[in-house]
């Protein structure tokens, strides 16, 4: 029992720091100790496998050999170590359903503090990725710095003013309609569908799970870094969030989301088990690379504009009018006082992570 509770605790880490874009969910399972056993399991799961569980779960409620079939069942779940992730993954869901609609404030009503805190947190985890090197070479530094041009060609090729322009149109056409009576919103209680999301969205949704969980495999860089850099931070981190009110248009996403995320872990899995397995330097260079030139995108203070938009919320399609934007170009303090205010947001990033591999270092040289 002691031993399920530690891995729901271990789950319940883990979801509070994939929430932040800098650390890893999976770099916390490298500290413990976890981050083989977690890789073995994905990438040992085969469609044999998921038979033989359908199998078993079908029989052990329906055949009347009913015993050989639970028993089948639980030693082919022990053989592929579900118990276990199913512990893991059930911590992780606990504290991103119940941390997301903060995390969806802050970024609305404290982006510069909340990006200053990130600042702070993803320096000093270059350096804590740093020592899961085993070896230094020079030639490392070729991975690094190709790590590094793609985070920052990812984040310069972004245009979040352009992104929140069309999204604002799309709105803007589907409230005419709704004016017109030509579209209907449909009812906004729970376990009901509204049709807030198009297909293109869902298409994306499940694109950006299967990018994310292929990147965030790697320890020492987060899923939610990479949807940062994307663009796709603020959407998925609003519908996670709006699962507490059960609507339907929430739950789609987040599903479509997820399976993508469960495709693209069954598919890349063995890939990056393999490359990690066999080029584990060069790898940890190459995603210390890919958190160095994150730094950019994470510079807290960024060149705005004012734009009239139209926003979807729970009342439906509004115009928000000098709606402040954010664009991805960087930009020096405005005045001191929100220098000041993002600097010590910044020095709370940096204590927290030191704090996190403190607790995590002591809490592996225990097990």
């Amino acid at each position: 029992m002691l031993r399920w509770v530690k891995e729901y605790s271990t789950g319940l880490l883990m979801g509070v720091v994939d929430l932040i874009p800098g650390v890893s969910g999976v770099t916390v399972l490298f500290l413990l100790g976890l981050y083989e056993r977690v890789i073995s399991a994905v990438s040992g799961f085969k469609a044999a496998s998921a038979a033989l569980l359908v199998r078993h779960g079908v029989g052990a409620v329906f055949s009347k050999r009913r015993k050989e079939h639970i028993a089948s069942l639980n030693k082919e779940a022990q053989a592929l170590d579900i118990p276990f992730m199913i512990r893991l993954l059930l911590g992780a869901a606990t504290t991103i359903l119940l941390f997301s609609s903060l995390i969806k404030y802050l970024l609305e009503n404290q982006f510069t503090n909340l990006y200053g805190f990130f600042f702070g947190l993803i320096m000093v985890a270059i350096f804590l990725s740093a020592k899961m090197l085993k070896a230094k070479r020079p030639h490392f530094l070729i991975h690094f710095f190709l790590g590094a041009l793609i985070t920052l060609t990812l984040t310069i090729s972004g245009n979040p003013e352009q992104d929140a322009f069309k999204k604002s149109e799309r709105y803007r056409v589907m409230n005419e309609a709704v004016q017109s009576g030509e579209l209907s919103l449909g009812n906004k209680a729970p376990l009901k569908y509204s049709g807030m999301y198009t297909g293109k969205d869902l298409f994306e949704a499940a694109i950006t799970g299967s990018v994310v969980v292929c990147i965030a495999i790697l320890p020492g860089i987060s899923g939610s870094l990479v949807m940062v850099l994307i663009g796709k931070y603020y959407d998925v981190i609003s519908a996670v969030s709006g699962l507490k009110t059960l609507q339907l248009d929430y739950i789609l996403f987040c599903a479509i989301f997820g399976l993508g995320m469960m495709f693209g872990a069954l598919l890349f899995s063995k890939v990056i088990k393999f490359i990690f397995d066999r080029f584990y330097n060069a790898t940890i260079s190459f995603v210390i690379g890919l958190l160095g030139g994150s730094l950019y995108a994470l510079w807290p203070f960024k060149e705005t504009v004012l734009m009239d938009k139209y926003v979807r919320g729970t009342h439906g399609i509004t115009l928000v009018e000098n709606s402040i934007v954010q664009t991805n170009i960087n930009a020096l303090p405005a005045d001191v006082t929100t220098f000041v205010s993002a600097l010590v947001f910044c020095f709370a990033g940096a204590a927290s992570i030191i704090l996190l591999e403190r607790f995590t270092g002591q809490k592996r040289d225990a097990t």
